[in-house]
């Protein structure tokens, strides 16, 4: 779809996108891709907000968090938890902006994070899942054997194995 020199040259890996794109689909269609690509993106990003705000919130229901009186608080008109949301929001933003800046920045060219930089969140969540898991084992002891410890228990194997993985390979940078 596009020669190594092209690919090795572009300005950046969605330049390369967009001209495989053009190469094999036109410049009509290869545009539509990419708008289709953008709203996947924006998509996520959108459930990321969501997940964030209502984690916030759960987790101060079942007593769990800081500031529990204020993450559990709703609006009156809406029925949503605002400070639980605008946690959500933020944390949402920050790693927008971390992405946008280690894309458009000489960090993008290599120079900065030797890696995909849109698996550090991914990786970020499963290192936040263990002791998440931790304390689920710990606090739900009205649950069963399976449902306390061995499900649980495989959640923060996996979630230890990926953040393993990432680690192996990007040799910890």
């Amino acid at each position: 779809a596009i020669s190594t020199d092209d690919l090795l040259n572009s300005v950046s890996a969605s330049e390369s996108v967009k001209q495989a794109f053009k190469n094999i689909f036109g410049n009509g269609l290869a545009n539509i891709l990419i708008i289709i690509v953008v709203i996947s993106a924006i998509g996520t990003l959108n459930g990321l907000v969501i997940a964030n705000s209502r984690c916030g919130y759960a987790l101060a229901i079942n007593k769990q968090r800081l500031f529990k009186k204020q993450m559990t608080s709703l609006t009156k008109k809406t029925n949503v938890p605002l400070l639980s949301s605008i946690v959500g929001y933020l944390l949402a933003l920050m790693w927008l902006l971390y992405y946008y800046f280690s894309q458009t920045n000489d960090l993008a060219n290599g120079t900065g994070f030797p890696f995909d930089s849109s698996e550090l969140p991914i990786i970020t969540n499963y290192l936040l899942y263990i002791p998440v898991l931790f304390c689920f084992m710990k606090k739900n002891s009205n649950l069963n054997v399976f449902k306390r410890f061995i499900m649980p228990s495989l959640g923060i194997l996996a979630s230890g194995f990926m953040v393993f993985a990432a680690i192996y390979r990007h040799k910890i940078n």
